[in-house]
């Protein structure tokens, strides 16, 4: 009987593994079902109305929040029958901008349409050029684009696009985003509130060297070179223009300074007549916000000035009250967190509004009377982010969030609705609609995303904290092997990144892990993750603690993950990799260099090798210029310690990257070459920064039988 019973057991176990879905690497780089279903493009049509499209793609709602009715109010195969045939290419819904409850406006293939409920029409309001390289429109469905470095502006009247600028070119760009999209700068296009205006970067990059990338497709190879600004070197002038859709008046703010600071966070006036400006230094330690007049350009007026002796790094633009637009409410990290500041448009600071050992993250809005102010923030935790309300007539906040995970908000333009969106380790997504007067009151509306990845063995994961050698806490995310075997011994994957502006380990879905790591554990690895000193939303000190020295502290905290590794019974300290791209390719490399031995296996993908081919604005932040810097470029310039090596390493590099350029990688494979180093490279010839899209797979599947072939040597 007991031999039956044992029998049925070993069947039973095999029919359960036979059941169980398995993670590949085709699946969690392909359109698999794998990632959370979260409708897309969320957001408030009006005071009591919602919208979002479900995650199919295809069906657009509208919602009545007081009821919480859900309506189907156009569905893409409707949409679709409604454009011209010629332009039936759509196959989700674009990018939506609502104009009302009943109407909305999106640009495709050319064309700005405009599609009204009710009647159920769609018709087309302006054109653009489909090769156009940025497109903006206005609040009021004014268009302005860039098409070859030109900018173009869509004169409803007159029913034609008209040039602003006519002398455009690689080294001569209107409207497109400047300095490299550091500063907190996406676009380069600014619309007044009116739509009257237009205000434009113009980005003269003469001066800034040409760096060469090679097109391997032409017969012979072509060289296809891109303006890169390394450090040290001539950078690009920028300037703001600001062109009157009414007059075609064209004027430039008269900034003043040298030629190569930086102009950011621009922000209009409530009214449309002034601009304001964040102007940096190259040397990132001084921010001036300033005030110009945009109709004729001139200065006006300096409000404050912010100054650090490491650097200063604006992100946002001041936020103007609407009641009292004298009134703006302004970030600074000047107190050592991000903290939000009320000012008067004179200059004068009336109040700081959030003050204490955390970063304020997001302004979510304000209400309608603007007595209240909504925010997320860090406050409780690093790992979490929590909605809070903020009286601003007596700076009293309630926490409107609850409970560890990712806490976000949507506000309804008067403040009497609020769409909570919540994501935790094992909540993929979740929308709840609360009415927001006197009492903060959960309506009947609410969305929750279903786990896509019910029915797969995962590893199980955990967070863990660690200090660095000054006592800092630190966070790390564990994950062990799928069916863990406490008696196992299991090798090791750390992926790393370590770098600023990213947090790697939160309470996030499957606790900020992505997919790869998953499936690595999936595969018999413990996987392992640590946020060092310099990396995001701990503070200034925490992020400055790198300042003109990076890869040296880093490494240091990460070796304190290792030290904790090699504590736990079920680790095998003799089969130990590291995987890292970008800066986490930096970082890898440094650990397999610069700590021989710490590590058997190493992956760098794309990864930064020497500071001085790095970017200024950027690079200069964190490591000053290299002239000014020798000691800390030469101590971080990874080609100085090829000769350390020990253990496998294989460096991959995209060959069209302008992020970080080949450059980085050919240098340390001099290195490797003059030190009788042998070590592993693989180049992507058609790849940029990082390798998307079908070929994600290959790079996976490369890195997978690396390390696993790389560590059975050593078992």
């Amino acid at each position: 009987m007991q031999k039956i019973f044992l029998l049925f057991l070993i069947l039973a176990s095999r029919f359960a593994s036979a059941q169980e879905k398995q993670l590949t690497l085709q699946a969690i780089t392909g359109n698999s079902g794998l990632y959370p279903k979260r409708p897309a493009q969320l957001q408030w049509t009006d005071s009591r109305h919602f919208s979002y499209i479900d995650s199919s793609g295809e069906k657009l709602y509208s919602v009545l929040a007081k009821k919480s009715e859900k309506s189907l109010l156009l569905a893409l195969p409707s949409l679709k029958k409604m454009i011209p045939d010629s332009l039936r290419t759509l196959t989700r819904f674009p990018e939506l901008h609502w104009r009302d409850a009943g109407s909305f406006s999106f640009l495709h293939d050319g064309y700005l349409f405009t599609f009204r409920k009710g009647t159920d029409t769609l018709r087309w309001e302006a054109r653009y050029d489909k090769e156009a390289q940025a497109k903006e429109l206005s609040e009021k469905n004014h268009l302005a684009f860039v098409k070859d470095y030109n900018l173009y502006i869509w004169k409803n009247r007159a029913k034609q696009a008209v040039a602003v600028s006519h002398d455009g070119s690689r080294e001569l760009q209107y409207g497109l985003a400047a300095s490299r999209f550091e500063f907190g700068i996406r676009k380069g296009l600014f619309w007044s509130p009116d739509g009257s205006k237009l205000a434009f970067y113009r980005v003269d990059q003469s001066h800034v060297s040409d760096y060469p990338l090679t097109d391997y497709h032409e017969v012979p190879a072509a060289n296809t070179p891109v303006k890169y600004p390394m450090n040290g070197d001539s950078s690009e002038h920028v300037e703001i223009g600001v062109y009157d859709v009414n007059s075609d008046r064209l004027v430039y703010l008269e900034t003043r300074g040298p030629y190569d600071q930086y102009l950011t966070n621009i922000t209009w006036s409530p009214g449309g007549n002034y601009l304001y400006v964040a102007v940096v230094n190259r040397e990132q330690n001084e921010m001036q916000l300033q005030q110009f007049d945009a109709r004729s350009g001139i200065f006006i007026k300096t409000l404050f000035t912010e100054k650090n002796e490491k650097y200063v790094e604006p992100e946002h633009g001041p936020l103007f009250l609407k009641k009292s637009p004298e009134k703006f409410i302004w970030f600074s990290e000047r107190d050592g967190h991000q903290h939000l500041y009320l000012y008067h448009s004179t200059g004068q600071l009336l109040a700081q509004l959030t003050k204490g050992p955390f970063e304020v993250t997001r302004i979510i809005g304000l209400d309608d009377a603007e007595h209240y102010l909504y925010y997320q923030s860090t406050e409780g935790s690093p790992l979490n982010r929590q909605v809070y309300r903020l009286d601003l007539r007596n700076l009293e906040k309630t926490a409107l969030s609850r409970g560890d995970g990712i806490h976000d908000a949507l506000l309804s333009p008067t403040g009497y609705y609020l769409l909570e969106t919540f994501e935790g380790p094992a909540t993929p997504w979740q929308i709840t609609l609360y009415r927001n007067d006197k009492k903060f009151r959960k309506l009947p509306f609410a969305y929750s995303a279903p786990d896509p990845l019910a029915g797969y063995r995962l590893g199980e994961t955990e967070i863990i904290a660690l200090e660095a050698d000054d006592g800092t806490p630190l966070y790390a995310r564990l994950i062990k092997p799928a069916g863990f075997d406490p008696a196992k011994k299991y090798p090791v994957m750390v992926y790393v990144y370590g770098g600023p502006h990213v947090q790697l380990v939160r309470n996030s879905w499957l606790y900020g892990a992505q997919l790869f790591l998953q499936y690595m554990s999936r595969q018999g690895y413990v996987v392992f993750t640590l946020d060092n000193r310099g990396s995001a939303n701990r503070g200034m000190a925490f992020e400055q603690a790198i300042f003109r020295q990076m890869g040296t502290l880093e490494m240091e905290d990460q070796e304190k993950g290792v030290e904790y590794l090699r504590t736990l019974p079920f680790v095998d300290t003799g089969r130990m990799a590291v995987f890292g791209w970008s800066y986490g390719g930096y970082m890898s490399t440094s650990l397999m260099l610069r700590k021989p031995g710490l590590f058997q296996v190493g992956v760098a993908g794309g990864p930064v090798c020497n500071w001085r081919y790095y970017e200024v604005m950027y690079g200069e932040r964190y490591m000053d210029r290299y002239f000014e810097n020798e000691e800390g470029f030469e101590k971080s310039r990874l080609a100085n310690y090829a000769g350390q090596l020990e253990g496998e390493l294989l460096v991959i590099h995209g060959l069209q990257d302008a992020t970080v350029v080949p450059q980085h990688s050919m240098e340390l494979m001099n290195a490797f070459i003059a030190a009788r180093k042998v070590v592993h490279f693989f180049p992507y010839p058609d790849h940029p920064h990082n390798v998307r899209g079908p070929d994600r797979e290959h790079l996976y599947r490369i890195i997978e039988d690396f390390i696993d072939t790389q560590l059975n040597r050593h078992h």
